[in-house]
């Protein structure tokens, strides 16, 4: 499989169906992944669940995004510049 290291990927909606899949997928490739949900414990079940090659550094982010204020909060917190956006 090809790998792709020192690569932050943000994943939406990323603790059930396409999302973790693609949190998944994308960790198995060598990619930092930054979850994001708005449920705490189901992202930290998820982040447990992501592939580690022992060099990545996975995190989660709580939020929901039909609260102006949070998404807000969210854009001061991320860096676009060491994310990669699809």
């Amino acid at each position: 499989m090809d790998t792709i290291n020192k690569i932050n990927a943000l994943v939406c909606g990323s603790t059930q169906g396409i999302g973790k899949s693609a949190a998944i997928k994308l960790a198995e490739m060598g990619v930092n992944i930054i979850l994001l949900a708005r449920n705490k414990d189901k992202l930290l079940k998820t982040l447990k669940e992501l592939p580690n090659n022992g060099t990545q550094h996975h995190q989660c982010l709580v939020a929901d995004f039909s609260n102006p204020e949070e998404l807000k909060l969210l854009r001061t917190l991320l860096d676009p510049e060491t994310l990669s956006m699809y």
